[in-house]
């Protein structure tokens, strides 16, 4: 197995891991009804502590296997030290080592318990136990932590369109999705219980009436203009952490309420026609390779927002870490801000977007693209202390 000699880089900083936000002079905590607001100045400093690979894998490595795309949907950790990896292609969820030795295949194609037909999304709680959300059979297919079948949950009946995250924690569902039930239907981010139902964050997108059509195959309207912001989410330590505006703001909320805001004082850039062909240099891939629609049709048709949105993604980590993906172009370095688990800035990590999996409390799992094959790999780092 081939290993990367790429060491993470973390930028050293002086505040410490476990110190509350008030032992930092540029943060500024103050109450608004009961919601910490959390203010951390938007100059990038250095962490405590630095990244180092312990192993890169993906593509020839895995030998048939063909990991295909590697994002918060397709990636996920335990905390015994497995990564998992659903493949849209293969329909089945390989476990990893943290060396990179595929362990265990989990599931295969078909429409059976334990089997999948359309690959959603993929979410692999702490003691193993895994969730796929199944677009073909249009339920929720479970695993346990020995990748046996635990039962499929029908999805459609919950909360109407979905996509996006999902993920669980003991019998409490949260599902990203859609009430199909006006035009221009909100997202929202819904709790589901064995009781009831319940929007826990409505986001509201302004989008154009114009329709694209790809490659005269994929005709599509109503679409989000480029540069949008997202509804980014992921759950950790009985908390919700959410983002959902262009502004640099995350959102905790616990119990089903906001209990945190967590902002820093970064500058948004204004988004052009200009920052479209940076996203898109070679035009952008709709439903599959053979379809790439030029920039020009993507700016004549859809059009760009306002402001580049400051943040991508989003993860949280055993210790209550927020790390947080700062938005970049193709042709930059990306960079993950840290927060301690009370919204202190901690510092600033470059080479990396928010961690997909922490199989152990200091292994943290990213995605990249190796830029002489184009084939996503995974990357296993460990957190060195100072």
């Amino acid at each position: 197995m081939k290993r990367a000699a790429l060491t993470i880089v973390a930028i050293l900083a002086a505040s410490g891991c476990g110190r509350g936000p008030k032992a930092v002079p540029s943060v500024t905590v103050r109450d608004s009804a009961g919601v910490s607001i959390v203010e951390n100045d938007g100059t990038d400093r250095p962490l405590p502590w630095r990244l180092a690979t312990v192993v890169s894998f993906g593509g020839a490595d895995t030998g048939a296997m063909n990991l295909g795309r590697l994002d918060y949907s397709t990636v996920g950790s335990d905390t015994l030290g497995r990564t998992f990896v659903a493949s849209e292609s293969e329909l089945h969820v390989v476990a990893f080592d943290t060396t990179g030795r595929p362990v265990k295949v989990i599931s295969r194609k078909g429409g059976g318990p334990g089997e999948l037909k359309v690959l959603g999304s993929m979410y692999v709680a702490p003691d193993g136990r895994i969730a796929v959300q199944d677009y073909g059979k249009i339920q929720l297919v479970r695993f346990g932590p020995d990748g046996a079948p635990e039962g499929d949950t029908p999805l459609a009946p919950l909360v109407g369109r979905l996509y996006g995250a999902i993920r669980f924690a003991g019998d409490t569902l949260y599902l990203h999705g859609q009430v199909e039930t006006a035009a221009q239907a909100p997202e929202q981010l819904f709790v589901v219980t064995a009781r009831d139902t319940i929007p826990l964050v409505t986001m509201h997108q302004a989008r154009p009436n114009g329709t694209l059509n790809a490659c005269n195959r994929y005709h599509m309207s109503g679409l989000p203009r480029v540069f949008s912001p997202l509804l980014n989410w992921t759950t950790g330590r009985g908390r919700v952490i959410v983002t959902s505006s262009a502004d640099y703001q995350v959102d905790v909320y616990q119990a089903n309420r906001l209990i945190r805001r967590i902002r820093r004082a970064v500058t948004l850039i204004p988004a052009s026609t200009a920052m479209i062909r940076r996203l898109y240099p070679h035009g952008r891939v709709y439903g599959g390779a053979e379809c790439i629609v030029s920039v020009e049709q993507i700016e004549r048709d859809v059009g760009a927002a306002d402001v580049v949105p400051a943040i991508r993604d989003v993860a949280t980590d055993a210790a209550g870490r927020i790390w947080v993906g700062r938005y970049t172009f193709p042709d930059e370095p990306r960079r993950t801000d840290v927060f301690s688990a009370v919204g202190e800035y901690l510092g600033t990590v470059s080479g990396m977007g928010a961690p997909l999996g922490f199989p152990r409390r200091d292994l943290v799992v990213t995605a990249s693209v190796d830029s002489a094959t184009d084939v996503g790999r995974l990357m296993i780092s460990r957190i060195v202390p100072p």
